[in-house]
């Protein structure tokens, strides 16, 4: 079984968490463990568990060109 690490900079809903709850959804669990980092709990995370991923809550440092700001939400 092969091991795969995601690490999302956010937990929200949106277009990037939507692709990745795709990608997710879509992995066979017989050949993947999935581990998923997140910076806070939220929407994906809670998704990402009912789907059998091991999910951890780390605070991260955003690490996109911009800081969110009330445009981003």
């Amino acid at each position: 079984m092969r091991h795969l690490l995601v690490l999302a900079h956010g937990s929200g809903l949106g277009g990037a968490y939507h692709c990745l709850d795709t990608t997710l959804r879509h992995l066979d669990r017989s050949a993947w463990r999935i581990t998923a980092l997140f910076p806070a709990e939220g929407p994906m995370t809670e998704s990402a568990r009912k789907m059998g991923c091991v999910v951890r809550v780390v605070p991260l440092s955003w690490w996109l060109c911009e800081e969110p700001s009330l445009w981003y939400f």
